[in-house]
C-alpha cells in the first residue's frame, strides 16, 4: 500500500509538471552576434583578420585604395585592440588609410 501511494503522489508530481510546461512560452533565443567596427592601421589593402583592430571610438581615414576600417559580426565584445573574433564574419570594408594609433 505504501509503494502504491508513491507511485500516485510520483504520478501526480509528473503530470503537474508536464500540464504547467505545456502552457509556457518558449524562451527567444538570440544568435548573440553584432557589428563592431575594426580598424586597419598598416596602410595596405591586405585583408586579413589579424590585420584588423578594435577601436571603441576611431579616427578618420584618408583617401586611398587601401583598407582602412571594416565592420564585422561576432559572437563576443571585442576589447579595445583586440583582433576579430575567429568566428568574426566580414562586412563592409572603408577603403582609405587610417589615421588614428
Amino acid at each position: 500500500m505504501k509503494n502504491l501511494k508513491q507511485i500516485a503522489f510520483g504520478l501526480m508530481v509528473g503530470a503537474l509538471a508536464i500540464g504547467t510546461s505545456a502552457f509556457t512560452n518558449a524562451k527567444n533565443t538570440k544568435s548573440g552576434f553584432a557589428s563592431y567596427t575594426f580598424v586597419h592601421p598598416a596602410h595596405s589593402a591586405s585583408n586579413l583578420r589579424t590585420d584588423y583592430i578594435f577601436r571603441a571610438d576611431p579616427d578618420d581615414c584618408t583617401q586611398s585604395v587601401n583598407n582602412c576600417k571594416a565592420v564585422w559580426t561576432q559572437s563576443v565584445a571585442p576589447a579595445e585592440g583586440a583582433n576579430p573574433a575567429s568566428n568574426a564574419v566580414e562586412g563592409t570594408i572603408t577603403p582609405g588609410n587610417y589615421q588614428g594609433q
